[in-house]
């Protein structure tokens, strides 16, 4: 029997006060990536094309390249509506976890816009940290895209009342 994509999602554990099984949300490209004429971008001054999201059970957070004079310059991610700040220990928990969770700390560095849609998931996964934890019963997601603001959301479980 196959294995399912969820069953083969990094996950690794941290002892921050108790140990915490930290999960590493897949990417998904939208499809429409393959029908934008990259010629076009490629002599664009300034665009903004949505690249895909990263899915939690509360929300997606989008991904957006940011285009200019040809050149995919950096990368935006669309907040989810209901973002929770985190007391100060938890930020410091949080920001490690999205450091050992990242592609090895890359910096982005410039890609023309042809080589970023030949392979949009390897530029994405490159720059953006997402992350799910539970912690006391909680469960929490949090993203950050290179060096800004971490951004979680606090899951909402979901609960079924008899009828």
């Amino acid at each position: 029997m196959a294995k399912s994509k969820q069953d083969t999602a990094p996950s690794f554990k941290l002892r921050y006060a108790s140990e915490v099984t930290v999960r590493v949300p897949e990417f998904h490209p939208l499809p429409s990536l393959r029908y934008l004429d990259a010629e076009a971008l490629s002599t664009a001054s300034k665009a903004k094309i949505d690249v895909g999201f990263f899915k939690s059970p509360c929300c997606e957070r989008h991904v957006q390249a940011v285009i200019e004079r040809g050149m995919v310059v950096g990368l935006e991610m669309a907040l989810c509506s209901e973002s929770t700040r985190l007391p100060p220990e938890a930020a410091a928990f949080v920001a490690a976890a999205l450091k050992r969770a990242g592609q090895g700390g890359r910096k982005w560095k410039p890609v023309p816009v042809k080589e970023f849609l030949a392979r949009p998931q390897q530029g994405v996964q490159g720059e953006t940290n997402c992350i799910t934890f539970t912690i006391f019963g909680r469960d929490i997601f949090c993203c950050r895209t290179d060096d800004g603001p971490i951004s979680c959301v606090l899951v909402d479980p979901i609960t079924v009342n008899r009828l």
